[in-house]
Protein backbone atom coordinates (compact mmCIF):
# COMPACT_ATOMS: atom_id res chain seq x y z
CA UNK A 1 0.00 0.00 0.00
CA UNK A 2 1.50 3.62 -0.56
CA UNK A 3 2.58 5.88 1.69
CA UNK A 4 0.52 8.06 3.99
CA UNK A 5 0.64 11.57 4.49
CA UNK A 6 -1.76 14.11 6.39
CA UNK A 7 -4.98 14.90 4.36
CA UNK A 8 -3.90 18.58 4.32
CA UNK A 9 -1.74 19.62 1.59
CA UNK A 10 -0.72 22.38 -0.68
CA UNK A 11 -0.62 21.57 -4.02
CA UNK A 12 1.80 23.13 -6.63
CA UNK A 13 0.61 23.59 -10.21
CA UNK A 14 2.26 26.40 -12.98
CA UNK A 15 -0.57 28.98 -12.28
CA UNK A 16 -1.38 28.71 -8.98
CA UNK A 17 -1.53 26.91 -5.38
CA UNK A 18 -4.99 25.05 -4.39
CA UNK A 19 -4.58 24.19 -0.74
CA UNK A 20 -7.00 21.48 0.68
CA UNK A 21 -8.45 19.87 3.32
CA UNK A 22 -10.71 17.20 3.43
CA UNK A 23 -12.67 16.59 7.06
CA UNK A 24 -14.77 13.58 7.23
CA UNK A 25 -17.45 14.19 9.59
CA UNK A 26 -19.62 10.76 10.05
CA UNK A 27 -19.51 7.40 8.32
CA UNK A 28 -22.30 5.00 8.79
CA UNK A 29 -22.43 1.16 8.31
CA UNK A 30 -25.59 -0.39 7.25
CA UNK A 31 -26.87 -3.65 6.08
CA UNK A 32 -26.03 -2.60 2.08
CA UNK A 33 -24.07 0.73 2.52
CA UNK A 34 -21.17 2.30 4.20
CA UNK A 35 -22.27 6.53 4.17
CA UNK A 36 -19.91 9.01 5.05
CA UNK A 37 -20.57 12.61 5.27
CA UNK A 38 -17.73 15.23 4.69
CA UNK A 39 -16.66 18.79 4.29
CA UNK A 40 -14.08 19.67 2.02
CA UNK A 41 -12.54 22.96 2.51
CA UNK A 42 -10.43 24.57 -0.57
CA UNK A 43 -8.21 27.72 -0.38
CA UNK A 44 -6.57 29.71 -3.39
CA UNK A 45 -3.04 29.64 -2.10
CA UNK A 46 -1.76 31.10 -5.37
CA UNK A 47 -1.31 34.91 -6.56
CA UNK A 48 -4.46 34.29 -9.91
CA UNK A 49 -7.98 33.42 -9.93
CA UNK A 50 -9.06 30.04 -10.48
CA UNK A 51 -11.96 30.12 -12.98
CA UNK A 52 -14.48 26.49 -13.39
CA UNK A 53 -13.13 24.64 -10.69
CA UNK A 54 -14.69 21.13 -10.89
CA UNK A 55 -14.55 18.89 -8.19
CA UNK A 56 -15.56 15.09 -8.93
CA UNK A 57 -14.92 12.58 -6.34
CA UNK A 58 -16.20 9.22 -4.93
CA UNK A 59 -15.76 7.03 -2.40
CA UNK A 60 -14.09 3.47 -2.95
CA UNK A 61 -12.86 0.72 -0.44
CA UNK A 62 -8.78 0.05 -0.28
CA UNK A 63 -7.54 -3.49 -0.62
CA UNK A 64 -3.86 -4.88 -1.30
CA UNK A 65 -5.72 -7.31 -3.70
CA UNK A 66 -6.60 -4.77 -6.04
CA UNK A 67 -3.85 -3.05 -8.29
CA UNK A 68 -2.57 0.41 -8.01
CA UNK A 69 -4.30 2.22 -10.50
CA UNK A 70 -7.36 0.24 -9.95
CA UNK A 71 -7.54 2.00 -6.34
CA UNK A 72 -6.12 5.52 -7.25
CA UNK A 73 -6.95 6.23 -10.74
CA UNK A 74 -10.89 7.23 -9.43
CA UNK A 75 -13.32 8.60 -9.34
CA UNK A 76 -15.06 6.44 -11.20
CA UNK A 77 -18.15 7.18 -13.80
CA UNK A 78 -21.03 7.92 -11.16
CA UNK A 79 -19.31 10.18 -9.15
CA UNK A 80 -20.66 13.61 -7.78
CA UNK A 81 -19.57 16.57 -9.13
CA UNK A 82 -18.97 19.58 -7.58
CA UNK A 83 -18.25 22.95 -9.01
CA UNK A 84 -17.04 26.69 -7.86
CA UNK A 85 -17.10 29.57 -10.43
CA UNK A 86 -14.66 31.94 -9.20
CA UNK A 87 -12.26 31.33 -6.15
CA UNK A 88 -10.17 34.40 -5.92
CA UNK A 89 -6.44 34.58 -4.44
CA UNK A 90 -6.70 33.75 -0.73
CA UNK A 91 -10.51 33.20 -0.74
CA UNK A 92 -11.43 30.00 1.04
CA UNK A 93 -15.14 27.79 0.25
CA UNK A 94 -16.47 25.17 1.69
CA UNK A 95 -18.28 21.90 0.43
CA UNK A 96 -20.38 19.50 2.24
CA UNK A 97 -21.58 16.25 0.77
CA UNK A 98 -22.36 12.85 1.21
CA UNK A 99 -20.46 9.41 -0.49
CA UNK A 100 -21.96 6.18 -0.59
CA UNK A 101 -20.37 3.00 -0.88
CA UNK A 102 -21.99 -0.08 -1.65
CA UNK A 103 -21.13 -2.82 1.04
CA UNK A 104 -21.37 -4.90 -2.24
CA UNK A 105 -18.62 -3.30 -3.61
CA UNK A 106 -16.10 -3.54 -0.87
CA UNK A 107 -13.17 -5.36 -0.42
CA UNK A 108 -13.76 -6.79 3.26
CA UNK A 109 -10.48 -6.77 4.99
CA UNK A 110 -9.86 -9.49 7.94
CA UNK A 111 -7.97 -7.50 11.17
CA UNK A 112 -7.51 -10.18 13.62
CA UNK A 113 -10.15 -12.06 12.64
CA UNK A 114 -12.36 -9.38 12.37
CA UNK A 115 -14.31 -7.88 9.16
CA UNK A 116 -13.18 -4.57 8.57
CA UNK A 117 -12.86 -1.76 5.30
CA UNK A 118 -10.40 1.01 5.02
CA UNK A 119 -12.77 3.96 2.84
CA UNK A 120 -11.14 5.21 0.15
CA UNK A 121 -12.07 8.73 -0.83
CA UNK A 122 -11.13 9.91 -4.43
CA UNK A 123 -11.41 13.02 -5.72
CA UNK A 124 -10.07 14.83 -9.50
CA UNK A 125 -10.04 18.23 -9.22
CA UNK A 126 -9.26 20.62 -12.13
CA UNK A 127 -9.92 24.39 -13.28
CA UNK A 128 -8.46 27.40 -15.61
CA UNK A 129 -5.22 28.82 -13.14
CA UNK A 130 -4.00 25.08 -11.70
CA UNK A 131 -2.57 21.77 -13.09
CA UNK A 132 -5.30 18.98 -12.78
CA UNK A 133 -4.90 16.81 -9.75
CA UNK A 134 -5.78 13.31 -8.65
CA UNK A 135 -5.82 12.86 -4.85
CA UNK A 136 -7.05 10.08 -3.18
CA UNK A 137 -7.32 9.72 1.19
CA UNK A 138 -8.11 7.23 3.37
CA UNK A 139 -10.75 7.49 6.08
CA UNK A 140 -10.97 5.53 9.05
CA UNK A 141 -10.32 5.28 12.82
CA UNK A 142 -7.90 7.53 14.17
CA UNK A 143 -4.91 5.53 15.38
CA UNK A 144 -2.71 6.92 17.98
CA UNK A 145 0.54 6.20 16.82
CA UNK A 146 2.19 8.16 13.70
CA UNK A 147 -0.85 9.80 12.09
CA UNK A 148 -2.21 6.67 10.64
CA UNK A 149 -5.70 5.10 10.30
CA UNK A 150 -7.69 2.03 11.32
CA UNK A 151 -9.90 0.35 9.17
CA UNK A 152 -13.71 1.01 10.47
CA UNK A 153 -15.23 -2.95 12.17
CA UNK A 154 -17.74 -4.09 10.00
CA UNK A 155 -18.39 -6.16 13.11
CA UNK A 156 -18.42 -3.78 15.96
CA UNK A 157 -21.80 -3.03 17.82
CA UNK A 158 -21.12 0.60 16.81
CA UNK A 159 -22.89 1.46 13.25
CA UNK A 160 -22.27 5.32 13.56
CA UNK A 161 -18.26 6.33 13.59
CA UNK A 162 -17.97 10.13 13.95
CA UNK A 163 -14.40 9.88 15.62
CA UNK A 164 -12.44 10.00 12.00
CA UNK A 165 -9.42 10.45 10.49
CA UNK A 166 -8.01 11.27 6.72
CA UNK A 167 -4.56 10.55 5.32
CA UNK A 168 -3.59 11.49 2.08
CA UNK A 169 -2.13 8.74 -0.17
CA UNK A 170 1.03 10.29 -1.61
CA UNK A 171 0.99 8.15 -4.86
CA UNK A 172 -2.24 9.60 -6.33
CA UNK A 173 -1.88 8.77 -9.99
CA UNK A 174 -2.13 11.77 -12.88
Amino acid sequence: MPTEAPARRSYDAPAGVLDLTLEPERLSVGMVNAICNWRLLLRNAGDTHVVGLRVASDLAAAHATLGEREQLGGPGAGARIDTVSLLAPGQEVSLKGEWTLPLSEARVVFVAERATILPLARLRIVGAGIAPQRIAILIGVPAEEGGRVHPIDLESTRTVFRKLAARRIERALD
